[in-house]
């Protein structure tokens, strides 16, 4: 698994570096979100971005399922569907904890 090996190599410093990413991600997403109730194409604008870089990381990872779901909301967020970009939300930042936890929860000098 690529995160086994990541994390690995980087010890503690670079999973605790992991967890304040997709935190900073989360963010931005939601934030973005807010914004989008006043000015629709701002906000779907900063949204997009948040997805794009939470994709990111998610791909460093080998958090495909993420990947995916960011992929899929940016598309949304580039067609405009603010509606499809928020009912895609909790999906996206259920992974993202689960994610946040599995990195969290990885025994330092060990495997996955």
């Amino acid at each position: 698994m690529q995160l086994d090996a990541l994390l690995s190599l980087g010890g503690r410093a670079l999973s605790d570096q992991f967890v304040a990413d997709l935190a900073r991600c989360e963010t931005h997403f939601i934030e973005a979100l807010g914004v989008a109730s006043t000015d629709k194409r701002q906000g779907l604008e900063l949204a997009r971005r948040a997805l794009h870089e939470l994709r990111g990381i998610a791909l460093t990872v080998g958090a495909t399922s993420l990947s995916r779901q960011c992929a899929k909301a940016e598309a949304l967020c580039d067609l405009g569907h603010l509606q499809d970009v928020v009912e895609a939300r909790a999906e996206i930042l259920a992974t993202c904890d689960a994610l946040t936890k599995l990195i969290r929860d990885y025994p330092e000098g060990t495997s996955l």
